[in-house]
């Protein structure tokens, strides 16, 4: 009998597109899902920090939340957490099969060729806006990808810093940096 994560990575690895030199992922296949032991494995294999990092990243998705990725929200993950993060959990979700292979194949599709966008705005934008230094400018900024997003990251600039305008003109005191913005 062949155990479960051995199984897991064969399937896994006979897959159309399989980045087979990828022995961080081919090494991650192969580890249970639990925090623990993935951290003892990097521990093992002497991980750099970086696939460390990455090998972390993964430890235990929640199967709701990989089944329930689109293309617009894997690319908001590969946006905040980097594509390499987004093609493991796309890779771990159908090993898992948490994600049916046609379904890899279209979320794999929306992440491949595309060039992470960058937020028009900064947090220097949201305090120009009167939004005191603090977790009011990340809660912000959150917000502000959150509708970017919706919009396939389509409004420029100006859009957004309009969007901005309109969050902080509907809090009161936006000031005190404890701003925590609305629906």
């Amino acid at each position: 009998t062949v155990p479960a994560n051995v199984a897991r990575y064969q399937t896994t690895r006979a897959m159309a597109g399989y980045p087979a030199t990828d022995s961080v992922l081919g090494s991650r296949l192969l580890a249970p899902d639990d925090a623990t032991s993935l951290s003892h494995l990097a521990d093992h294999l002497k991980l750099s920090n970086a696939d460390r990092k990455r090998v972390m990243a993964t430890a235990g998705p929640k199967a709701e939340a990989v089944a329930a990725l689109t293309p617009q929200t894997i690319r908001l993950l590969a946006y905040r957490q980097g594509l390499t993060t987004a093609r493991d959990a796309l890779w771990l979700g159908v090993a898992n099969g948490d994600i049916a292979p046609d379904r890899f194949g279209q979320l794999m599709a929306a992440i491949t060729d595309w060039t992470v966008p960058a937020l028009p705005v900064t947090g220097h934008d949201v305090m120009a806006h009167g939004v005191a230094a603090g977790p009011g400018v990340k809660h912000l900024l959150s917000a502000l990808e959150e509708w970017w997003f919706a919009k396939d990251c389509a409004p420029d600039r100006e859009a957004v810093l309009g969007q901005l305008a309109d969050l902080v003109s509907v809090q009161p005191g936006h000031a005190d940096g404890d701003l925590v913005p609305g629906d």
